[in-house]
């Protein structure tokens, strides 16, 4: 009866865990679809770093977006961290 249970409550856990990771994969793409590297490039620099890289990452916590030497983000980075969620 034990397993039985322990089984249901795996399941409903898993379950669980997937509707979380599907709702995240939904946040993101409708960001993803709003927001462009220009919206984050504040300075105009190319690359986005200090708070405009803190911006970044709060609205993509879940994105890993690749870094250079200076811990900065360019658009070709940008763009491919995105490029699963965005729409063609």
């Amino acid at each position: 009866m034990d397993t039985s249970i322990n089984a249901i409550n795996s399941v409903s856990t898993s379950t669980q865990k997937t509707q979380a990771v599907d709702k995240q994969s939904e946040k993101i793409k409708e960001l993803a679809q709003e927001y462009d590297f220009d919206y984050f490039d504040v300075d105009n620099d190319g690359k986005l770093s200090g708070t405009e890289l803190t911006k970044l990452k709060s609205m993509f916590n879940s994105v890993d977006f690749d870094v250079d030497e200076d811990d900065a983000v360019d658009e070709s980075a940008f763009n491919s961290a995105l490029s699963e969620y965005k729409e063609s």
